[in-house]
């Protein structure tokens, strides 16, 4: 069981790595869009000068973005999904 716990934080951090230095923004949010991670790209888009895990994610988008996202929320929890 060690071993496997171990496999995994190796992958997690791995994972958070390339998420750091990619050029695009990369967001992983909750189940209630609250913002689990966001790389610095995201952060330095929206001038985000300290933490933001735990912030609501849809206050970063526009009025009619957020309705959309909000409309497709079921779908997107069936499952991993990319929303451009």
């Amino acid at each position: 069981m060690g071993d496997e716990r171990k496999q995994t934080a190796t992958l997690e951090s791995r994972g958070l790595l390339i998420l750091e230095s990619y050029p695009e923004y990369a967001v992983l949010l909750d189940r209630n869009w609250g913002i689990v991670y966001a790389n610095p790209t995201f952060q330095r888009k929206f001038s985000v000068n300290g933490p933001v895990e735990g912030t609501d994610f849809l206050t970063y988008l526009d009025a009619a973005s957020a309705v959309r996202f909000r409309n497709i929320q079921a779908q997107l929890l069936e499952g991993t999904r990319q929303v451009e």
